[in-house]
């Protein structure tokens, strides 16, 4: 009993210890623990009383951001807990107005799921708010990290200031402990306010409405799934919020796949029929540059590259590559939603020096962008765990994720603490997940093919035969027929934007096409419809794609490619 005193004071300890080095920060994140997410306010209050209690809270902060101090910006509602850990108590003691970036910055673990340039602009904010390099980001988000990591260790009570349940607070003790402005608050909500937590799913609970759809959709009273799913006139939705008319007709789709718990297919599904080395990367932390462990699966079998130290990373790089001159004419499938593990496999081994035709001249497919763009699935994250899960597939370690794994190999690395042996296993399962979710989803029983209008399914089970020449003489024609090639300089990425696009009246008319691209092996991107309601087209993004496309099917119109070679 002593030891385990003596162990949780050890972990106080360093908690506090955590915490007031990150204070030293103007701009910092405090991570609440995995047993309180999905715990808010936003939840627990009423639709209405919770746009109440932010405008109050606007107000409070004179409509400025209360950490970067940003005026003339939208501004968001972010709740502050402290943790008192002899306790096991997490409590609510402020809510603050904060610009978009400081908020993304307080809720670093979501905004690991963003886009890549999105998450570095975040970081370029972080720095400029506290002064301090990329460099210094790293050891601080470390500190984030362990400390998350220990609050993790804690059965945590979650309560109001008043030490009561967060799911029994009432509107008006809130404005009265955070010193809001009452005139804004509805004497008829406060008197009556001691709601439970309530069931309804928020409109940005589905996969892709981010903050900025979901205030659009909000302002035109659509502020749940339900309100999404009851809707029936999405083109005059489209019109009024501005939104693809498309997009809607997806989100709409999923709202109703999760109700349902049913699986949607939207378009084909195709993955050629050849061997696959099924392929996943661990990396260090922000930004992730440097590859430690390498993880393949080919013909049943597994293997893995591991490097103990920095050092031995170009080693493994030189394994992976003399594996793949050992397996030619194969299809590299990945799982990442952004190609990640190809794209930094690639960026490694030309860091090193070391050719990488081995490499580029395989075919890649990343299972999260096409099984995304294929199904509509009963879950409000696409992660190869949570697809797992749906289909049962039994993870070993299902407490782990990319944060932990990579925090536990830097620590490793700087205090020479042994690897445990369910690090590696983290990576075998990240690879044999993947034939199995093929297996499964394409012997599914539940996939509902289901045709809506400007989301219409193509028929994935008619497939394209015959000579592939004449294949390809038919996309060609379709392409200088109704096609375009378009270039562009994205100044805010800096780099070059390349797509190719093929279009039409209606949707189904795309159908061959869509067909045929997929047995190419091109990645189709979400339909699009005008307003209009007269045209459509199918667009196919990266540069990649284009040269391939272009030195594949070799139009006989002019198409410069210069920029992208």
């Amino acid at each position: 009993m002593q030891l385990k005193k003596n162990k949780k004071k050890t972990l106080i300890r360093a908690c506090y210890s955590i915490e007031n080095e990150l204070s030293l920060y103007k701009l910092h994140v405090n991570m609440i623990p995995e047993i309180s997410f999905n715990v808010n306010l936003r939840t627990i209050l009423l639709n209405k009383e919770w746009d109440i209690l932010r405008k109050a809270v606007y107000e409070k902060y004179l409509y400025k951001c209360a950490i970067c101090g940003k005026e003339n910006v939208k501004l968001e509602a972010h709740e502050k807990w402290e943790y008192m850990y002899e306790k096991s108590m997490q409590r609510l003691v402020d809510i603050m107005a904060l610009c978009k970036k400081c908020h993304l910055n307080k809720h670093l673990g979501y905004a690991g799921n963003l886009d890549y340039l999105v998450k570095q602009d975040i970081i370029q904010h972080w720095c400029s708010v506290n002064g301090k390099s990329k460099q210094d980001f790293q050891k601080y988000f470390m500190n984030v990290y362990g400390l998350f990591q220990l609050r993790n260790k804690f059965k945590w009570v979650i309560v109001d200031p008043n030490n009561k349940p967060i799911n029994k607070v009432k509107l008006k003790d809130l404005f009265k402990f955070l010193k809001l402005n009452k005139k804004k608050c509805s004497k008829k909500i406060v008197k009556n306010s001691t709601p439970e937590i309530q069931n309804i799913k928020d409109i940005e609970q589905i996969h892709g409405i981010g903050p900025k759809l979901a205030d659009k959709l909000r302002e035109h009273g659509v502020l749940t799934s339900n309100n999404l799913i009851e809707n029936r006139n999405v083109e005059d939705l489209a019109q009024k919020t501005n939104i693809n008319i498309t997009s809607l007709h997806k989100f709409k789709l999923k709202a109703e796949s999760i109700e349902k718990n049913e699986i949607y297919q939207i378009s084909p599904f195709t993955i050629p029929d050849k061997k696959i080395i099924y392929i996943d990367i661990e990396t260090d932390m922000y930004p992730a540059k440097r590859i430690w462990l390498i993880s393949l699966g080919v013909d049943g079998k597994f293997k893995q590259f591991y490097a103990d130290t920095w050092e031995q990373q170009k080693d493994i790089l030189y394994k992976f590559k003399a594996f793949l001159k050992k397996n030619p004419n194969t299809l590299l499938l990945s799982f990442s939603g952004n190609n990640f593990d190809f794209r930094l496999l690639k960026n490694a081994m030309v860091r090193f020096g070391l050719n990488i035709d081995e490499l580029t001249s395989l075919q890649h497919i990343d299972l999260n962008i096409l099984l995304k763009r294929s199904f509509i699935f009963p879950i409000q994250r696409y992660s190869v765990k949570d697809l797992g899960k749906l289909f049962g597939y039994p993870f070993k370690h299902t407490h782990l994720d990319g944060f932990n794994v990579a925090f536990k190999y830097i620590e490793h690395i700087k205090k020479g603490i042994p690897l445990e042996k369910e690090i590696l296993e983290y990576g075998e399962d990240d690879v044999k997940v993947l034939p199995f979710l093929i297996e499964k989803i394409s012997n599914e029983k539940k996939i509902i093919k289901k045709n809506i209008p400007g989301l219409v399914s193509v028929n994935y089970t008619t497939e394209i035969n015959g000579d592939l020449n004449i294949l390809l003489i038919k996309v060609r024609n379709l392409y200088e027929q109704h096609g375009s090639l378009s270039i562009r300089e994205d100044k805010r990425s800096n780099s070059i934007k390349a797509e190719i696009r093929f279009y039409a009246e209606e949707i189904h008319s795309l159908d061959y096409i869509r067909r045929a691209m997929a047995t190419l092996l091109f990645r189709e991107a979400s339909p699009y419809q005008y307003k209009s309601g007269n045209r459509c087209y199918i667009p196919y993004y990266g540069r990649d794609q284009v040269i391939k496309f272009i030195q594949t099917i070799k139009p006989r119109k002019k198409n410069d490619i210069s920029k992208l070679v």
